[in-house]
């Protein structure tokens, strides 16, 4: 932070897992040996190559899971997984998983069909902030995506090694007090959009069953249960997170590929508008030059904030933060939000019922069936038939050239 940088935003996200999510039953018995699944949706499941590379075997977790459509030799009505199985989450699953999201002109290739994509930021530091009451209290981790992890676990990735591949858990996380460079002296790899060109999962940077400790990261929140790590997270426990990454290597910089271009924007009168770095795509709103944009090392930051952990009847979702933004109306509060919905079979009529649900509804008592009502007025309008409001408020040919769309399909019959 000692030179010149360019500071690009990127999306933080948090999925909170605990006791709601570990103890919800997969299979619900709704009549005597007749079984459906539950809600319970979630899966601790990691991809491992080593599978791959010793019986090819999928990496990832078989479809549904390994659900199956039996239960205790009973069929069940629905897929449903064995209360073992070791796809459901345990106690020791419970916390926040952090997933970001980088920009997306890192995330594609530089030419259609073929695997050039550029190299991502490797390094990353994660602060938490938790508030309890008037207690605020920080702490901050460590995590290097592009260091090959030595200890065993499951393989997130695939490396040619001559005539063969062999499969390598990349990313290793320590709390900042321990952090030592020479900690992270080991062997090191780049990183892309698909891991790499031979591993090239199209999901990569979006699954955090594939990018562990890459880009995601699960926060345990050991330090914050009681009693002995294990418990629970005193009620009352808001949560943050603010990350920050950069390139370890500035040769993997985006905006030091020879390719990358500066292209000035204009408008009509030819006024500077704004400066576009292609690629990787970044787009910078100014109205002035900007010296050694191009020599710039590229600072990635993003935020998750208030996350009302202990109660799911109070927890409403993140919310995101930054510097100077307006107060979380309502979001620690038991308040409801409201909001107005309009519904359709199509976006017409989404947008009719939006608009018009408040002026509609029941003909009052006495009233007149052919009275002015908005719903049909939009509903003509939308589908180009304003001449059948001339004629009457319930125009047949209206009707059916607006809902004889509801329940047809072509070539296919009617229902």
């Amino acid at each position: 932070m000692d030179s010149p940088h360019l500071l690009a935003p990127i999306k933080v996200q948090a999925l909170v897992i605990d006791d709601v999510v570990i103890k919800r039953k997969d299979i619900v018995e709704y009549e005597k040996d007749r079984y459906a699944a539950g809600v319970g949706r979630w899966s601790r499941q990691l991809y491992n190559y080593e599978l791959l590379t010793a019986g090819l075997s999928a990496a990832g977790p078989k479809p549904f899971y390994g659900a199956t459509r039996t239960f205790q030799t009973h069929t069940a009505d629905q897929l449903v997984l064995d209360p073992d199985s070791p796809v459901l989450p345990e106690d020791k699953d419970r916390g926040v998983y952090l997933h970001w999201v980088l920009p997306s002109g890192l995330r594609h290739a530089y030419t259609p069909g073929l695997l050039d994509f550029p190299a991502l930021p490797d390094h990353w530091l994660i602060v938490r902030f938790a508030r309890r009451d008037s207690t605020f209290t920080t702490k901050a981790w460590f995590v290097d995506g592009g260091s090959l992890a030595t200890d065993a676990g499951p393989a997130n990735l695939l490396f040619a090694t001559g005539e063969k591949y062999t499969a390598k858990r990349l990313g290793k996380v320590v709390p900042l007090e321990q952090f030592a460079s020479t900690n992270f002296g080991g062997d090191r790899t780049t990183i892309t959009a698909i891991g790499n060109a031979s591993t090239g999962s199209p999901t990569f940077s979006a699954f955090i069953a594939e990018n562990r400790n890459i880009f995601s990261w699960h926060d345990k929140l050991e330090d914050l249960r009681q009693p002995n790590a294990e418990g629970t997270v005193s009620p009352g426990t808001t949560l943050s997170y603010l990350l920050i990454g950069w390139y370890c290597d500035k040769a993997n910089e985006p905006l030091a590929s020879p390719s990358a271009k500066l292209i000035e924007q204009r408008d009509a009168s030819n006024k500077l508008v704004g400066l576009l770095i292609d690629p990787p795509g970044f787009v910078i709103n100014t109205n002035s030059a900007i010296p050694d944009l191009l020599q710039r090392r590229s600072v990635f930051h993003g935020m998750v904030a208030h996350i009302n952990y202990w109660s799911a009847d109070t927890y409403k979702g993140t919310m995101l933060g930054y510097p100077g933004s307006p107060h979380v109306e309502g979001t620690l509060s038991k308040a409801t939000p409201a909001f107005q919905v309009g519904v359709g079979n199509n976006a017409e009529d989404a947008l009719v019922s939006l608009v018009s649900s408040s002026y509609s509804g029941e003909q009052e008592a006495g009233m007149a069936k052919t009275a002015p009502n908005l719903w049909k007025a939009m509903e003509a309008v939308i589908y180009r038939q304003p001449e059948t409001l001339v004629r009457s408020w319930d125009s047949t040919p209206r009707e059916n050239v607006v809902h004889q769309h509801w329940f047809s399909t072509r070539e296919a019959g009617k229902l």
